[in-house]
């Protein structure tokens, strides 16, 4: 009798693994294309990343020089020699020590 019903035991447990494997299997095949067609993804294109160029507004004095620019930079790179020498040696842990 205990035979029987530790085969019985065997068998539903068996088939209860095969059951929820076969769930899985199944939601996964469901699933995984409807999460890869529905995806908003498609929809970005990879210049949208790209930061927004800005105009830059420049403020002139009665004379004609410019005292105030506002918006984005717009000026090309410089090279390391061309950068002041305190701000390749800045260090933002430590503040500079004032001399007084």
């Amino acid at each position: 009798m205990h035979n029987r019903i530790r085969g019985a035991a065997r068998h539903l447990g068996s088939a209860l693994s095969s059951v929820i494997t076969g769930l899985l299997v199944t939601g996964g095949l469901i699933a995984v294309p409807y999460i890869v067609l529905s995806s908003p993804i498609a929809d970005f294109l990879l210049s949208e990343l790209d930061p927004p160029s800005q105009r830059t507004l420049v403020l002139y004095a009665a004379d004609g020089r410019p005292f105030a620019r506002r918006g984005g930079c717009v000026a090309e790179p410089v090279t390391l020699s061309e950068v002041p020498p305190h701000f390749v040696e800045a260090d933002h842990w430590r503040l500079p020590q004032s001399d007084g």
